[in-house]
């Protein structure tokens, strides 16, 4: 109905990035709409609620929770940002051999 009256992605899209910006924390906005029937939909999934995790864990660090990684249930996922974020700095680049 809101496409037969005119409604685009490029208006939704717009709409989307204008209220994320109004946040000064946010420096990028990049919004991608996904529409083939044939898209790995499950997969998008299983990356939603991974990222959430990662996000809930952020948060609770920011919060003021305890630094002590032993007395909480989130160690995993705190291991795994750490990783990615070696792996972004090249902080784990593999040792040339050649």
């Amino acid at each position: 109905e809101a496409k037969n009256k005119g409604i685009t992605f490029e208006q939704v899209g717009n709409l989307y990035i204008r209220h994320f910006k109004k946040d000064p924390n946010v420096l990028n906005v990049r919004l991608v709409f996904l529409t083939a029937e044939d898209a790995k939909y499950d997969l998008l999934h299983d990356d939603a609620k991974k990222t959430r995790s990662i996000t809930r864990a952020l948060s609770k660090i920011l919060e003021g929770m305890s630094t002590d990684c032993n007395s909480c249930n989130l160690k995993s996922i705190c291991d795994e940002v750490e990783g990615m974020r070696e792996l972004h700095f090249g902080q784990n680049k593999p040792e040339f051999k050649g």
